[in-house]
């Protein structure tokens, strides 16, 4: 089915009312439990209406993730040139203000979405050495694949529990932890 993809009034109207209605349900239900039917009836719309804009709920949280990582993209952009402590502490800031229902979608177990996040984070630094892989680069390679890995894990950690650590106080563990190993602590 061909998706709208239009910017009318109309076509905005509807998305936004998807998102707010995904919106809502996520911040009160687990993510992989919302249905269709469910989301369209929040949102005051038919089933139909919503798979017109999207194949599926994971595809409308696709959508959000790729929002989610364009704004990490703006993030690590306006701090050229940058130090990766401080870029990777600002990304950790930006995504403990999200919305709950945003890291919830970040943070599902098991799930790739948040892995995603930090890897097209990485993804900058990674694309130097995939084509062009010797001893030296493969290391690098696995140094970075391994912070990204790391990242998520610590992220998630957070989040599960944001109640017991301050934001502050968590993007300076984690960075630390990434950045200098279990020396930090």
């Amino acid at each position: 089915m061909k998706k709208v993809t239009t910017t009318d009034l109309r076509t905005i109207r509807t998305k936004n009312a998807i998102h707010n209605a995904f919106q809502e349900m996520a911040a009160n239900t687990d993510i992989e439990h919302i249905t269709v039917k469910e989301l369209a009836e929040l949102a005051g719309i038919n089933r139909k209406t919503f798979y017109s804009h999207y194949d599926s709920i994971e595809a409308l949280e696709q959508e959000l993730l790729r929002d989610l990582i364009l704004e990490i993209y703006r993030i690590i952009q306006n701090e050229q040139p940058h130090e990766f402590r401080d870029t990777l502490a600002n990304i950790y800031r930006y995504l403990c203000s999200l919305p709950v229902w945003y890291r919830n979608l970040i943070c599902i177990k098991d799930s790739p979405l948040g892995q995603q996040v930090f890897m097209e984070l990485m993804d900058g630094y990674l694309s130097q050495y995939q084509n062009n892989i010797d001893s030296a680069r493969m290391k690098e390679y696995m140094k970075l694949r391994y912070i990204a890995a790391a990242s998520i894990e610590l992220f998630r950690t957070w989040h599960e529990s944001c109640s017991t650590m301050p934001v502050e106080e968590f993007v300076t563990t984690a960075t630390g932890l990434i950045c200098y190993g279990e020396e930090y602590i």
